[in-house]
Order: C-alpha cells, then sequence, then structure tokens
C-alpha cells in the first residue's frame, strides 16, 4: 500500500482518532526524547487504551500512526 491508501486505510477504521492531536498530547506527556520504537511501545499505548478501550489491535494500529505524527512533529 502507498502512503495515501495508508492513510485512508487508518481513517476507514479509526475515523474517530485525531493522530495529530493525540501526537502532540504524548510529547506534551512524556517528553521529545523518545525513539519511535519507545513511542510506539511504551508510551503511546498509555494514551491510546484509555481512547479505545484496551484493545490491542486497535492500539497497535492507532499507536503506529501516532509515533508517526510525533515523529514528524519533532523532525518539525
Amino acid at each position: 500500500m502507498n502512503t495515501s491508501m495508508n492513510e485512508r486505510f487508518f481513517e476507514g477504521i479509526l475515523p474517530a482518532y485525531d493522530f495529530v492531536f493525540i501526537a502532540k498530547q504524548l510529547l506534551v506527556q512524556f517528553g521529545s526524547d523518545m525513539t519511535y520504537g519507545q513511542c510506539e511501545t511504551q508510551f503511546c499505548p498509555q494514551i491510546v487504551d484509555k481512547i479505545d478501550g484496551h484493545n490491542t489491535l486497535i492500539t497497535t494500529i492507532a499507536c503506529a500512526a501516532v509515533c508517526k505524527e510525533a515523529m514528524l512533529i519533532l523532525a518539525g
């Protein structure tokens, strides 16, 4: 899948998630000194789990998008 198809896929299954807002919240809460891997496995799930009701599949998919946005914000 190309990038635009991936974005449409995420929006299709996760329409209520504002990935940029969650990414900004993540950076405020945990700071900017994190790797993408740390974001996906340690920090993001703490925020997204509260939104999705602890659905591991949705958390994993949402965190991939959220952490991508967070890294883009940091690269600025």
